[in-house]
């Protein structure tokens, strides 16, 4: 892993211990750095046994070329420049731990995962990220698929912007903006347990395709979802991509169903589409395309069997 600093520069780490292995191998190679649980002293306490640790680091540190050859896609967690001593630095970032959702719900802000960081960013505006930041300098964070391609973040230096000494938590109220850019990520996290909950749902109407394919077509179907909710919950979008893979494989260009979305909540609208496909397809037959989801061919399969058992028993 390529040292992102000037080589005098004080810096620091945020690792996600909780993550598999990581615990035993962060103290097994970090020696007796300075650290802290970031979850210390806020709500969050209760779980300061997967806390994430902020920790003083530098480019020797033998943890990083451990991350770097046996788990490169790990989001571990990011670096940071910073002059202020770890426990000023842990005081500001507690406080960076929550915000405010579009619902008013407050929720956990992971931004020292490398996935999140990046994208959250980029959202902020110049005031935010001095805010955010408080006495960091630089972050870095790994890019997403790459170990030695890391991303760099450097808040404005123009004083007087923002009183971050002042910071309260919840720290920010998120607006369209800052989800619009989350938007990558989330569409990253839905896909994944969506393919984990059809796997589940429809094991053998699937059992037969990869799970390539299956991402490809989760992919398609949310990406059809979108401009109806474009942050669907996990239920909705469950019940989309069923739709799409059990009854029309395109039922969403249908204007019939155009008009059911546009004028319905999507839970109604969706629960009332499964009956309206099934009752009159007439309306639907048009949009949908039977190579979209192959079909399971048990023959195949049952042959396959018996040739596998013919040459098993030599």
């Amino acid at each position: 892993m390529t040292w992102p600093f000037h080589d005098h520069a004080p810096a620091y780490a945020i690792i996600d211990i909780a993550l598999p292995q990581l615990r035993e191998q962060w103290y097994a190679r970090a020696g007796s750095p300075s650290s802290v649980p970031l979850y210390l002293d806020t709500p969050l306490a209760h779980l300061t046994d997967v806390s994430p640790v902020l920790t003083e680091i530098d480019a020797d540190s033998p943890f990083l070329p451990w991350v770097a050859e046996h788990r490169p896609d790990l989001n571990w967690g990011v670096l940071f420049c910073s002059t202020a001593n770890l426990n000023d630095i842990a005081a500001h970032l507690r406080k960076t731990l929550t915000v405010i959702d579009t619902d008013d719900d407050e929720i956990l802000l992971r931004f020292y995962d490398p996935d999140v960081l990046p994208l959250f960013w980029q959202a902020l505006s110049p005031g935010e990220q001095q805010l955010f930041s408080g006495p960091v300098t630089t972050w870095a964070a790994r890019r997403t698929g790459s170990i030695d391609d890391l991303w760099q973040g450097d808040p404005p230096k123009e004083p007087g912007q923002t009183d971050w000494a002042n910071l309260e938590a919840p720290w920010l109220t998120l607006t369209d903006r800052h989800q619009a850019a989350l938007q990558p990520l989330y569409h990253r996290h839905l896909r994944q347990a969506l393919l984990v909950k059809l796997q589940k749902t429809m094991a053998w109407r699937i059992m037969h395709l990869s799970p390539g394919f299956l991402e490809s077509r989760i992919d398609e179907a949310l990406h059809a979802l979108y401009p109806w909710d474009a942050m669907p919950d996990t239920d909705i979008a469950l019940a989309f991509c069923r739709l799409c893979m059990e009854q029309c494989s395109h039922f969403h260009q249908s204007p019939r169903a155009q008009t059911s979305l546009r004028q319905s909540p999507l839970t109604d609208a969706l629960a009332a589409l499964q009956g309206d496909i099934a009752q009159q397809p007439e309306h639907y037959t048009p949009f949908h395309d039977p190579a979209w989801m192959p079909a399971f061919d048990e023959s195949a399969l049952t042959a396959k069997r018996r040739a596998n058992r013919w040459s098993n028993q030599g």
